[in-house]
């Protein structure tokens, strides 16, 4: 008597076969979606921020940019006389789903509304700091761009070199590969 069925034994490793290939699947799956959304915020903080310098050449007027670990505020000041006063208009704020360190720059300015925080663009698109600025984002995932460079009158995309220790992360220009 033939039997053409299959065994309940055969059942069961096919199906354990299957999970444990599902499992590893959704793992590489999720390390990818978290790649590709850390690198989907580097670029549209590439292009906010390159944005914002172009209409500071634009418009004539003053444009800045706070950082701040989960967010960033764009500002248009109209005249020198409201970046004095910090009376610049609040042009939008964009939160952000990955937390981002930004290099230790200088505030080369002495108005107390320009913090070290900021980046400053001028009225004819270039910035005030003369060291160039980074803002990175440290991930395990390692993502094709997860930093952004900005020099005295150009806005970089890049990827770090060495994510560094947890904690010690170093987001220097130096540390960073510009696209």
């Amino acid at each position: 008597m033939k039997n053409y069925g299959y065994s309940l034994i055969e059942l069961v490793v096919v199906v354990g076969i299957i999970g444990i290939l599902l499992s590893i699947g959704s793992l590489n799956f999720n390390k990818w979606l978290v790649k590709n959304n850390i690198e989907r915020q580097a670029n549209e903080m590439y292009m906010e921020i390159a944005e914002a310098r172009q209409l500071a050449l634009n418009t004539r007027q003053a444009r800045s940019v706070r950082f701040s670990t989960n967010s960033l505020v764009f500002r248009r000041y109209s005249s020198d006389a409201d970046l004095e006063s910090g009376e610049g208009v609040e042009v939008k704020t964009k939160t952000l789903q990955f937390p981002i360190v930004h290099s230790s720059w200088a505030d080369p300015s002495d108005n107390p509304n320009i913090t070290s925080a900021d980046i400053l663009f001028t009225t004819r698109g270039i910035m005030d700091q003369v060291t160039p600025n980074s803002i990175c984002i440290f991930s395990d995932v390692d993502p094709s761009a997860d930093a952004i460079v900005i020099v005295y009158s150009r806005v970089g995309l890049g990827k770090i070199k060495s994510q560094g220790l947890k904690g010690v992360a170093n987001c220097g220009t130096a540390n960073i590969d510009i696209k």
